[in-house]
């Protein structure tokens, strides 16, 4: 059993937050239980603006489980979000209304789960799961009208999971279904929001398999998706597609491990691609709104990526660890479900494109010492309209990422330095901006002292030099930012 305690202030958009954990647990039961508030202001950010924003946003969550017999077990889990906004109406939604207006998001998920697994069969491990989340979204403009509108998913999914010992190796074999339906309802004066569903089949089996003489694992698998929408303005849409992968990853030396795989998936575009409509953000003070897209199409794509990692021990010292993995991926997309960020018109929306290419590159490293330790990332994704070969403006530019904590003293005490340095965005949709690259710097102080067991503080100065950051959108990234946490746990 035990009791976890936290809160933060931060001066960056005026927030403050606080929350609890308790967990616990028996020889046949465990649960936990989960309370988080925060309260938030103002937004300053690094472009010297202040976006307007006021919000209460408060969640509890809660999980158990018991084992009924040594074979059988069920569960379930209840998470409950709460969160109360002013923001200014969206002009493109509410007939060119942009008077702050009052927003207020319920949202209640439930879960159950059953799974059987008996303790001399290998072959049979079934968990049965049954879940609910329940979205309401209630908005009132100072003319006192008011329009409201519920999402509603509904679902169930069944999965085994065997094991079993068939020439050339052990294989885990996964296999199972899955339903879901989704449905959107508006009320009040939303006639904006036309009533709509979604309806989503799938079938899925994967075998992941270690060889027994050889350092290297298998896996391949296939899934089925079937999908159907509805709703009065763009009717009925049906798609089905089955995608099949495949990966294979080797080990020729305890400190190298080289992976390939080629994937294919099918992708649905969720409730919010297709109804969000509230604040994206703020540029030079003025509001950038998300806009609804009712004519989205599920996206097809196939992937492919190569890549290798190394782990080093005892390098320089008796007690460090070198970690360095990277890897390039590309993947073709049909009806690809692209973010276009508009800002003459200061708006946001999901779109498809017809053909898309996205391509990158990852690269992380990591060193442990008693001395210090240092995270390095890398990373560079391209977009490109595979008809028409213009860039589409949602990839990344070549983004370092380097972060060093080092230990000041032998009481608990390190010191931190974060910097993240961005090249220029000049791969941009045709008729958008170039964004100019940037380097924030964050340091950062931290105590976890050995005689109080449990107890952290930290003090935080994100973008220390308040440097003007955009990223390849132009979204303006936050300003200077003073943050202070502690937690305790017993």
């Amino acid at each position: 059993n035990g009791l976890s305690l936290w809160g933060n202030i931060a001066s960056g958009d005026h927030s403050t937050g606080s929350g609890l954990t308790w967990f616990g647990k028996t020889g046949k039961t465990d649960a936990l239980l989960s309370v988080i508030m925060r309260k938030r202001g103002n937004i300053y950010q690094s472009d010297g603006e202040r976006a307007p924003n006021k919000e209460k946003p408060a969640a509890l969550f809660a999980k158990g489980s018991v084992g009924i017999t040594d074979s059988n077990k069920a569960g379930a889990s209840l998470r409950l979000y709460r969160n109360n906004t002013t923001e200014p109406g969206n002009p493109t939604q509410t007939h060119g209304d942009s008077g702050l207006r009052d927003r207020k998001t319920v949202q209640n998920d439930v879960q159950f789960w059953y799974q059987y697994a008996p303790v001399d069969n290998s072959l049979i491990n079934v968990k049965s799961t049954l879940y609910l989340s329940d979205i309401t979204i209630k908005t009132n403009g100072h003319n006192k009208t008011a329009e409201w509108r519920n999402n509603r998913t509904s679902g169930v999914n069944v999965v085994n999971r065997s094991h079993t010992l068939i020439f050339p190796g052990a294989h885990q074999l996964s296999y199972g279904a899955e339903y879901y339906r989704q449905q959107q309802k508006p009320e009040g004066s939303a006639t904006l929001y036309p009533e709509g569903n979604i309806d989503f089949t799938s079938l899925y089996f994967q075998d992941e398999m270690t060889m027994k003489s050889y350092p290297v694992n298998i896996i391949v698998g296939s899934r089925y998706d079937r999908y159907k929408s509805f709703n009065p303005r763009a009717g009925e849409l049906k798609a089905e597609r089955l995608s099949p992968r495949a990966a294979i990853s080797v080990s020729p030396t305890d400190w190298l491990m080289m992976y390939g795989s080629i994937s294919s998936a099918f992708r649905a575009p969720t409730m919010a691609e297709m109804y969000r409509d509230d604040v994206h953000f703020y540029r030079k003070g003025k509001p950038n709104y998300w806009v609804p897209n009712l004519n989205l199409k599920p996206e097809n794509n196939i992937t492919r990526e190569i890549g290798a990692g190394i782990q080093l021990d005892g390098l320089l010292t008796g007690n460090d660890r070198l970690q360095l993995k990277g890897g390039y991926f590309g993947t073709d997309a049909r009806n690809y479900i692209a973010t276009r960020v508009d800002m003459k018109r200061m708006r946001s929306y999901s779109y498809n494109v017809s053909r898309a290419r996205i391509w990158g590159w990852d690269m992380q490293g990591n060193y442990q010492s008693d001395y210090f330790d240092w995270m390095l990332s890398y990373n560079r994704t391209e977009s490109m309209d595979a008809s028409s070969r213009e860039w589409l403006g949602s990839g990344n530019p070549d983004t370092l990422i380097s972060d060093i904590s080092i230990p000041v003293g032998h009481g608990g005490v390190s010191a931190g330095w974060r910097a993240e340095l961005s090249a220029a965005a000049t791969h941009v949709k045709k008729g958008d901006p170039h964004q100019a690259g940037y380097a924030v710097h964050s340091f950062s102080l931290s105590y976890k002292p050995v005689s109080v067991k449990g107890f952290e503080a930290s003090v935080t100065l994100d973008n220390a030099f308040n440097k003007l950051a955009m990223n390849g959108k132009g979204v303006p990234l936050s300003g200077r930012t003073v943050s202070l946490y502690t937690r305790y746990q017993w």
